[in-house]
């Protein structure tokens, strides 16, 4: 849970402000709106988190690296223990740096930076055509920052997430009412808290731990969904990171249907959401 609130934590903080963000402790190193730099003779229990920049270690980190839109550089005397994930940049290893897990880069920005320079003729003959390019960067932002979640949660709660998976898939229908239940209970219970100066703390505490929930669910089945897709046979030759990646970004991508995928979405969510419940967030196997 303590790692739970500290990712979910992060995401929120990248989303609401543009400000730079540092975030040192045990659990790792994250820095968002900057790159993070391990030096050289210090050491980091966990794992190494850039949001928005590069990660450049010198020094040894004990959990994976992950640099969203920047590069990984492992210098001469780095010791990397994890695998190195990079969405939107590129992995760099120095001779002489220790580093035997897998390599994982997701995309590349410099596509991206293509597509909108060819964009923006046309963008600039309107008031029109700018609000057009405008909902193409937000959506392109958001799906990116769902495929980030993804991975993030699969690195740090991979076993949680398998247990979550397995109880969500095994008894659809049973998840399915219990988070309709679980829904509409916890709605009843925030108004009843809202409604007094006393219940507001409690009211927004079940908000979020609402959300948590859901969002946690949600990011599980996603990633079952891209593990049936890349590992049918159950093998998990590939790292978590990648089938995070593919089956949350193959939910998304249905959720833009019109209504449809809406619905998918909203059901997802309540199988998630009831399988996170019976699991107590992937803790307690059934």
């Amino acid at each position: 849970m303590k790692r739970l609130l500290f990712v979910f934590g992060i995401s929120l903080a990248w989303a609401s402000s543009a400000c730079a963000l540092r975030i040192s402790g045990p659990d790792g190193w994250v820095h968002v709106g900057e790159s993070v730099h391990v030096p050289e003779g210090t050491k980091v229990q966990g794992p190494a988190v850039a949001i928005g920049g590069s990660v450049l270690i010198d020094g040894e980190v004990e959990g994976p690296a992950v640099a969203v839109g920047g590069d990984i550089r492992l210098g001469s005397k780095a010791v990397l223990e994890e695998a190195a994930v990079a969405v939107g940049g590129r992995i760099i290893q120095e001779p002489g740096a220790r580093f035997d897990g897998e390599k994982v880069e997701i995309g590349s920005l410099r596509g991206l930076n293509r597509l909108l320079k060819w964009v923006a003729l046309p963008v600039l003959a309107g008031g029109l055509g700018i609000l057009a390019g405008l909902s193409v960067i937000l959506k392109l932002t958001g799906l990116l920052s769902w495929v980030l979640l993804g991975v993030l949660g699969v690195l740090f709660f991979e076993k949680q997430m398998d247990v979550v998976c397995r109880q969500a898939v095994g008894r659809l229908g049973r998840n399915f009412l219990t988070g309709m239940g679980l829904s509409a209970l916890l709605a009843v219970l925030m108004v009843l808290f809202a409604v007094t100066l006393v219940g507001i703390p409690l009211s927004i505490l079940i908000a979020l731990a609402y959300t948590a929930a859901s969002f946690f669910g949600y990011m599980s089945l996603g990633y079952f969904a891209g593990r049936r897709i890349l590992d049918p046979s159950g093998t998990r030759k590939s790292h978590p990171a990648l089938p995070a990646a593919m089956g949350v970004l193959g939910l998304r991508l249905i959720h833009w249907i019109p209504i449809f995928g809406k619905l998918v979405t909203l059901v997802l969510f309540l199988i998630g959401l009831g399988a996170v419940y019976y699991t107590r967030f992937g803790t307690k196997p059934e």
